[in-house]
């Protein structure tokens, strides 16, 4: 799945786009990949990078009911600065009836 948007700050003046891809893959009607990038561009009006990025991957093993995954997610955030960059991992369990 993909998606673009362009987006206008009318109270600003800026304008950004914004895109992502996501692709998934299930193994033996069990196990489930999952990979995706999202992105925003420079601000139209930015004097700095101000452009985001976020790489994530998903294993999941799927159970008569529940979904039991994990994900490491990768983010960029606001270009060169460093403050809410990161990598996370993330352990998870849904239940659905």
């Amino acid at each position: 799945a993909g998606a673009y948007k362009h987006m206008q700050n009318d109270l600003t003046d800026n304008d950004q786009d914004a895109y992502s891809l996501t692709g998934q893959y299930i193994i033996d009607g069990k196990w489930v990949l999952k990979a995706g990038y999202a992105a925003t561009s420079d601000s139209s009006n930015a004097k700095v990078d101000d452009a985001s990025t976020a790489i994530t991957a998903r294993v999941g093993y799927l159970l008569p009911s529940a979904y039991l995954f994990m994900d490491v997610r990768d983010y960029d955030m606001e270009g060169d600065k460093n403050k809410d960059d990161g990598t996370n991992l993330l352990l998870g369990a849904e239940y659905y009836f």
